[in-house]
């Protein structure tokens, strides 16, 4: 009695069980002696445990890959700050030295500046303690010493001939004049200049130099008067 239940469920359970693979989903599960609502189960159980990994573990693997990407790009993202700010120190720290070293020079210059300036005012009154100290020379070349203005009182030839040469060209106030200037007014009013120039010369050689009266100062006089049509 006990045995043909077992049997036939037996019997059964082979004969569902020796179909195709595709059809165990669609097993008539009244003929199986369980409940239907642990069939179900048992079905979504089975499907459960039958499905691929592939898919459960692609997914695992790229959200696994997402995450070392954003791991590895937060690492390169501090390493790039910290070496930026490694970069930023060390400008820092070499500004900081060279304006160190800049002020450093600067201390230098300004203690310098008092002994350069002492040691050059010294080089300056050797180098030039003869225009210093020394009394002004007499000028040379063609610059000449001022004359004092004559006085129309001529007392030989050569005088004579000069102021006739004044008279002779209107040069106005002589007396109060160099004998240079009133050459210079003699030859702006028409006078022959080497003429004018010559004969003044002689004038002043003979009356504020001492020169004696020769032969050959006369003679020069004498020959100027008569280029500028003057009687000595």
């Amino acid at each position: 009695m006990l045995y043909l239940p077992i049997g036939t469920s037996a019997s059964t359970l082979g004969s569902s069980v020796n179909t195709n693979p595709d059809d165990v989903v669609n097993v008539d599960y009244k003929s199986l002696p369980i409940n239907p609502n642990d069939a179900d189960e048992l079905k979504r159980q089975a499907q459960s445990k039958g499905e691929p990994q592939s898919a459960k573990a692609k997914s695992d693997q790229q959200q696994s890959k997402s995450s070392q990407q954003k791991q590895q790009a937060s690492a390169s993202k501090q390493q790039q700050k910290q070496s930026k700010k490694s970069v930023s120190k060390e400008r820092l720290e070499f500004l900081d030295r060279l304006m160190e070293l800049l002020r450093q020079l600067l201390q230098w210059v300004l203690w310098l500046v008092p002994f350069v300036a002492v040691a050059g005012g010294i080089a300056f009154g050797v180098r030039f303690r003869g225009h210093l100290f020394d009394s002004p020379t007499e000028p040379s070349g063609s610059v000449q010493p001022r004359t004092p203005p004559p006085e129309p009182n001529p007392s030989n030839e050569i005088e004579r001939a000069w102021w006739s040469m004044v008279e002779r060209f209107g040069v106005e106030q002589a007396h109060t004049k160099t004998p240079g200037e009133c050459a210079r007014e003699a030859i702006e009013a028409g006078a022959d200049r080497n003429a004018a120039e010559t004969l003044t010369r002689t004038f002043e050689e003979v009356r504020y130099g001492g020169a004696p009266i020769t032969d050959d100062r006369l003679d020069r006089t004498r020959n100027q008067s008569d280029k500028l049509e003057v009687q000595p």
